[in-house]
């Protein structure tokens, strides 16, 4: 059965930072442009030392929402057409400097939105206003769980691998730091909405009174573990 989506190959994307620069319009890596949106109260992203030596990281930040915006908004869209049938692997590092508030509300960190649906991602990785980070999985079948909750820690790059398969029956398994923490399968699709969804990373959150600011480095879009996991 041929493969949808990107060339079959290790490796599809990669945004390591180390050969990009910010447009009006999207963060070009090499020869790939990845589209960005900012909202609410949210600035363009900057590329900036990575706090570690090793190359260049990008900065998300935003202020506190301006009065009648509906949410704060700094993505980057890693790919649009993530099909249901196959796993996909997504691996990226966050570092959440220790003087950023924690959230107020809701906050997402990575998540693959299913345009027409009007609803929450089937998938995403979630920021929580006690400090910690969740995997969170949404359905028409199972609504809104929490797959695994587990500590952020501050002022050092937390390394992320998810696997997932969108759609009925759909599959999330998720290392941290190299250790899996939760394997499931269950449905991660919305009936009413299109059959894909969009993979996105950056910062999406609630109105807030306070600022945020995160470091997002080595963000990769792969067909297995090892691709998307950094080599250092």
């Amino acid at each position: 059965m041929p493969v949808s989506g990107p060339t079959h190959a290790a490796a599809w994307y990669r945004i390591d930072l180390e050969q990009a620069r910010i447009t009006s319009e999207a963060l070009t890596e090499g020869s790939r442009s990845f589209a960005r949106r900012e909202e609410g109260g949210a600035l363009s992203p900057l590329i900036v030392p990575d706090r570690r030596g090793l190359g260049h990281a990008l900065s998300i930040f935003s202020r506190a929402t301006p009065e009648g915006a509906r949410a704060d908004r700094s993505e980057i869209t890693i790919y649009s057409g993530i099909a249901p049938g196959r796993r996909w692997f997504l691996g990226l590092e966050a570092l959440l400097p220790s003087e950023v508030p924690t959230p107020q509300d809701w906050q997402i960190l990575a998540q693959c939105v299913q345009p027409g649906s009007g609803k929450s991602p089937p998938i995403s990785l979630d920021l929580e206003p006690d400090g910690s980070v969740s995997l969170v999985a949404r359905s028409d079948a199972d609504g809104f769980e929490t797959l695994w909750n587990g500590p952020m820690p501050r002022d050092r790059w937390t390394g992320f691998v998810l696997e997932f398969e969108f759609g009925e029956p759909g599959f999330a398994r998720l290392w941290v730091d190299g250790q899996e923490v939760v394997a499931r399968q269950l449905p991660l699709i919305w009936r009413e909405g299109e059959p894909r969804c969009v993979l996105k990373t950056g910062l999406y959150r609630a109105p807030s009174t306070g600022y945020f600011e995160m470091l997002i480095d080595n963000v990769i879009l792969g067909n297995d573990r090892a691709s998307v996991t950094p080599q250092r």
